[in-house]
Parts: structure tokens; C-alpha cells; sequence
């Protein structure tokens, strides 16, 4: 079965992923104002943060 809907899934590399972390992971950070600099749904980071799924 095939759909005439495109990708619309937005992909990000490992090396931004690691830096959105990284930067949510420092004292006093803003996890939704991150998110949004980096144009990504809050709800997103707190699961890389939570690490890879099984």
C-alpha cells in the first residue's frame, strides 16, 4: 500500500541531536525556548534526552 502524502518526517542529524542535549542539559535551561531556536516541538527533546528507544 502506498500514500500520495510526502515525507513530511523532519530527520536530524546525530551531531545536532547531541547539541540540542546538551544545551537542554545545562542548569537553568529552557527546554522549550531551546527547542524552539532550534525550530523543533519541545516534546522531541525530552525524548532524546531520554536516550535511544529499545
Amino acid at each position: 500500500m502506498t500514500s500520495d502524502k510526502p515525507d513530511t518526517r523532519r530527520r536530524y542529524s546525530r551531531t545536532t541531536k547531541e547539541q540540542v542535549v546538551a544545551q537542554c542539559a545545562e542548569p537553568g535551561a529552557s527546554v522549550a525556548k531551546i527547542a524552539m531556536a532550534h525550530g523543533i516541538n519541545a516534546n522531541g527533546t525530552s525524548l532524546a534526552q531520554a536516550g535511544p528507544r529499545r
